[in-house]
């Protein structure tokens, strides 16, 4: 695991103009996400490289962006998660940034803030939602994107005035990712600072200094063990068994570094580089503490880059590249170890388009997919006859709905429509040496009516 505890290189600072040289799709996303929605634009615009990397329509990626004048976003618009359709904001701009009302959603979908932006940070009248339960937890005023006065509501107890006050609350994004920790503290300046407490359940865990919502200074008692020191500190945090769950380091007061996760029997879960409490790098999870479950690269707490999944018995079942948390571009095996799948996913991780093999590692299928079921364009192959084509066309949900069927020689023996994989609706029926065709209408494999040609070219009326 000596490869799993490297530092994340610091990708930051690489020329944006020449982003689209940039081989590795995900290097150049990770670069995206710290630009701001005009510069991404501006790139993306003059560059098809990435419209091609991305999978970007520029006119649908400006529609979705908002209005835009002289490339700029101004009136009411939305904004997605870079090469999906997750909605995080949606509301009024200013000169490319969030200006007036709008309504702010977290990576999950979830509502989070609902209120006045201005300048692009949060300001004027405005409400925190928690986006676990929905349940409204801040409302109040807000100052260059602090909460400046207002009191908290259900789980959250808070008053603050000028900027300062008091807060108590459960925390629901947490360095434990465990919903039982309560802080009370100090609010000041629009932040948390200055003198706090953690409690798990009703048993103090932390007492110490916070510095812009960051632990500072402090040490950890019953379920954390902890001596934090300007930010920095080793830290273990302990199940009510005694088990260890959690283990890493805190660098400048946030979770990072290499860091290990267990379940409440005290078997590890996760291995890897941990950035802001989220795996982000090279990590490793498991099943039951002893198989690897996947191994890879992480961004955000999901996998994402390459990467390799395994079966419960410890047998590779994908080798590729990840987007999102979903399996993106590679190679599913079976249970023989050969390759059964070759290709593309979609947004949800399912298939969209590649090659689909026998068990044996033999190839039967190239075409699209969908829901992981043949459809679309696409062309099947006959294992037992030296691999010749047997069919080319449409399929629709795993059947043959319209194209070309041949033979073992690979004579066209129909083309037409197809229902259940029998000849149905239009079509031209051939004979083995192509000497003559029948044309007409056919239903579930038998024929209707229509008309015949013979050898000579000769038409004949024909009936059932």
């Amino acid at each position: 695991m000596e490869d799993l505890k490297k530092e994340p290189k610091n990708i930051i600072g690489i020329n944006t103009s020449n982003i689209s040289k940039v081989k590795s799709f995900y290097i150049v996303k990770e670069i995206f996400s710290y630009l701001d929605e005009k510069t991404k634009l501006d790139i993306i615009k003059y560059s098809k490289k990435l419209q091609d990397k991305f999978e970007i329509d520029i006119e649908d990626y400006i529609e979705k962006s908002g209005r835009y004048k002289t490339g700029e976003r101004n009136g009411q618009g939305k904004e997605y998660l870079l090469n999906t359709n997750l909605l995080i904001f949606e509301g009024e701009y200013l000169n490319n940034k969030r200006h007036g009302l709008g309504e702010e959603y977290d990576y999950n979908g979830n509502l989070i803030y609902k209120g006045g932006y201005l300048n692009g940070k949060r300001h004027g009248n405005g409400e925190e939602y928690d986006p676990y339960d929905g349940a409204l937890i801040i409302k109040g005023e807000y100052k260059n994107g602090k909460l400046w006065n207002g009191k908290g509501f259900n789980h959250v107890k808070a008053k603050i005035e000028n900027g300062n006050g008091k807060i108590e609350s459960y925390i629901t994004f947490d360095d434990y990712l465990d919903k039982n920790i309560k802080f009370e503290g100090q609010y000041i300046n629009g932040e948390i600072s200055g003198k706090g407490k953690e409690y798990y359940g009703d048993k103090l865990i932390f007492e110490g200094e916070y510095l812009k919502g960051k632990k500072w200074n402090g040490k950890g008692y019953n379920n954390l063990e902890l001596d934090l020191k300007n930010g920095n500190g080793k830290f273990k945090f302990y199940y009510e068994n005694g088990k260890i769950n959690y283990e890493g380091k805190y660098i400048n007061g946030i979770i990072q570094g290499y860091c290990k996760r267990y379940d409440e029997y005290g078997n590890l879960v996760f291995e890897g580089n941990i950035y802001d409490g989220k795996a982000n790098g090279k990590g490793r999870e498991y099943l039951n503490g002893d198989n690897v479950k996947y191994e890879g690269e992480y961004l955000n707490g999901e996998w994402h880059g390459k990467g390799r999944e395994y079966n419960n018995k410890g047998k590779i079942i994908f080798i590729g590249e990840y987007l999102n948390g979903y399996r993106h571009k590679g190679k599913e095996y079976n249970r023989f170890c050969k390759v059964k799948f070759n290709g593309e996913y979609d947004e949800e991780g399912e298939r969209l388009y590649g090659e689909e093999y026998s068990r044996y590692g033999q190839l039967i299928y190239e075409g699209g997919f969908k829901n992981n079921k043949r459809h679309g364009q696409g062309k099947e192959y006959d294992i037992n006859n030296d691999w010749a084509l047997r069919f080319e066309g449409k399929y629709c949900n795993g059947e043959k709905s319209c194209g070309k069927v041949y033979d073992d020689y690979g004579r066209l023996l129909y083309e037409g429509d197809l229902y259940h994989n029998k000849r149905h609706g239009w079509g031209k029926a051939y004979d083995d040496y192509y000497y003559s065709k029948v044309v007409g209408e056919f239903a579930y494999g038998n024929f209707l009516k229509g008309y015949a040609i013979d050898p000579f070219g000769h038409t004949h009326c024909l009936d059932s």
